[in-house]
């Protein structure tokens, strides 16, 4: 299920002070950006936040579990891993959360790929 828009919504002030937040529903799931970072992953009403080589340990010790896309053929852990349930009420615990995952998203050199034009662009 898809997180509800007013969810969405409560987030953005939850994650204020780490930046301009913004989010994006894809995929089912909508995705959470700082600065225009792309931080958080939220499906359903979970928040999975970005990992990488340096924080992942960070993410494990503290008993997390990464997000697991299953497209029907072979389950395929993803590099965001799950936020506790309490940083929904808890801001010092969401900042903290929120600015490891920000962190791995800052430290993901920009994408190679060419945008594709869309017929009747550029």
């Amino acid at each position: 299920m898809a997180p509800s828009t007013e969810f969405l919504n409560t987030l953005i002030p939850l994650f204020a002070p780490l930046g301009a937040i913004t989010w994006r529903k894809m995929f089912g799931g909508a995705g959470l950006y700082c600065d225009g970072f792309f931080f958080a992953l939220v499906a359903d009403e979970a928040i999975y936040l970005k990992a990488d080589d340096q924080n992942q340990a960070w993410y494990e010790e503290r008993g997390s579990e990464p997000f697991i896309f299953d497209d029907g053929e072979k389950p395929m852990p993803m590099k965001y891993w799950l936020a506790p349930d309490t940083i929904l009420t808890d801001p010092p615990t969401a900042l903290e959360w929120g600015a490891v995952g920000l962190g791995a998203a800052k430290r993901k050199p920009p994408s190679t790929k060419k945008k594709r034009l869309k017929q009747g662009e550029g």
